[in-house]
């Protein structure tokens, strides 16, 4: 956290300067810490200089020591005609500061009983140091797949695809986002599928049953995706009463009703599901003249980060589409060691044409890692015109593979030892200010 040093009282230009001198003098000293009074003041009460040379400049002030990080500017520093001790002014600070909490600078979400969620909770520990993100080269297919109003007719073209990419050597295979129906909040309820208990009927949940066979007969880690899923009536119980006992306000007629969700199904080679994942940022624009989309009508968000072992290769995050925007996430996966981001995602031609790729090679470049972002296929004769182009994305930002718009399937081997090269030669991950910001993955001060 940046703290900018207390602004000393030099001369006054002003004409008031003999009536507000006297009481202005403690207000700066007792206030100015906090930003909450003198920022009110007019600007000629602050110097009659104002000019950046003649502004007195601040010092950061580490909480905790890191090894590595020098220490904080000179002892003292001549600002005009005048001192500043900066040691002085480091102790006042962190006594201050010290003796605040962070509630005053972040908003904190409480969870239905009243309770602050442990973000944590169910994320891998970190890697120790010195460990390989990626164990030895693994082939990652990304498949592109058209898909129409045929549920049946979509999950049979999906496990031909799957089989084929398998036999071509890709050891985990990507499906899109809502491969097994058309992308539309129109859709949705129509398509949706219960997945718990779990595992689900095949006639609950035909995606299911098609996806763990896929994964088990071709013999590869299986990202399916994603698909529209549908709350149980266990989960809606158990929903509703939670909120019922808690002190939230009380539940509306359309709280009552099953959710929807946007859903990644995670198989394991045998066919065992690893994980789901639900689409925790849901994908509301509206951008005049161009496209508006509105997820929320229809879908409830997800509340979970999804990271997950895939044996022998090494830690896989997987998100949904609209989640790569937020960058908290991939930074939280790539900090609790994840080798590879996964964004099966339905990016339109305005949303595609702007920010596919560019946000591919940003989540690469800020985490170092490889990303994979995999779409449907171009259909101009549907009622939503996917983006395409699934691409591959090597840590140092460099696309090593991607699609067309068209049907098709992107394989390519991601090398191991590739991760530690890259950071070695720009080591972005050791050089991080722990004592300026805080760490969203909560790695640091464990």
């Amino acid at each position: 956290m940046q703290i900018r040093s207390i602004p000393t009282i030099r001369t006054f230009s002003s004409p008031l300067s003999p009536v507000l001198l006297p009481w202005i003098t403690p207000i700066k000293r007792n206030r100015l810490i906090t930003g909450r009074f003198f920022h009110h003041f007019p600007r000629f009460l602050h110097s009659p200089h104002h000019h950046p040379q003649f502004e007195p400049r601040g010092t950061i002030i580490p909480e905790k020591r890191v090894p590595g990080i020098p220490k904080n500017c000179i002892a003292s520093e001549r600002v005009g005609k005048q001192v500043r001790n900066y040691e002085v002014e480091k102790v006042q600070r962190k006594k201050y500061y010290s003796s605040r909490s962070l509630s005053h600078i972040t908003t904190t979400t409480m969870d239905s009983s009243g309770k602050k969620p442990d973000y944590y909770a169910n994320l891998p520990a970190p890697p120790e140091p010195g460990t390989p993100l990626l164990k030895e080269d693994v082939t990652v297919a990304l498949i592109q797949l058209a898909s129409g109003s045929n549920k049946a007719a979509n999950l049979q073209n999906a496990r031909e695809k799957v089989l084929a990419a398998a036999k071509e050597g890709g050891n985990i295979v990507v499906l899109p986002e809502c491969f097994n129906s058309p992308y539309g909040t129109q859709y949705f309820d129509q398509y949706a599928e219960v997945l718990t208990p779990s595992p689900p009927s095949s006639d609950q949940s035909p995606s299911f049953a098609a996806l763990s066979a896929m994964a088990k007969e071709a013999g590869v880690y299986l990202v399916g995706g994603s698909i529209p899923e549908r709350e149980s009536d266990s989960e809606l119980q158990k929903r509703l009463s939670s909120s019922s006992s808690s002190s939230s306000p009380q539940t509306n007629e359309d709280d009552k009703k099953s959710r929807l969700y946007n859903t990644s199904l995670i198989f394991s080679p045998t066919g065992t599901l690893l994980s789901t994942h639900r689409k925790i940022h849901l994908f509301d624009i509206d951008i005049p003249h161009k496209i508006r989309f509105k997820e929320s009508e229809v879908l409830s968000p997800g509340s979970h980060l999804t990271i997950l072992d895939f044996p022998p290769y090494g830690r896989v995050a997987v998100a949904i589409c609209y989640d790569i925007r937020f960058p908290e996430l991939a930074t939280i996966a790539a900090r609790r060691g994840a080798f590879l981001l996964l964004y099966p995602g339905a990016f339109n031609l305005t949303t595609g044409a702007l920010h596919w790729e560019l946000q591919a090679r940003a989540r690469a470049m800020d985490n170092q890692v490889f990303v994979g972002l995999c779409s449907p296929a171009r259909d101009m004769g549907a009622t939503y015109h996917a983006w395409g182009h699934s691409m591959l994305v090597r840590p140092n930002a460099e696309v090593l593979g991607s699609l067309e718009e068209k049907e098709g399937t992107l394989i390519k081997k991601l090398e191991a030892g590739r991760i530690e090269e890259v950071r070695s030669g720009i080591p972005i991950v050791t050089q991080r200010r722990w004592d300026v910001y805080p760490d969203v993955s909560g790695v640091y001060g464990r």
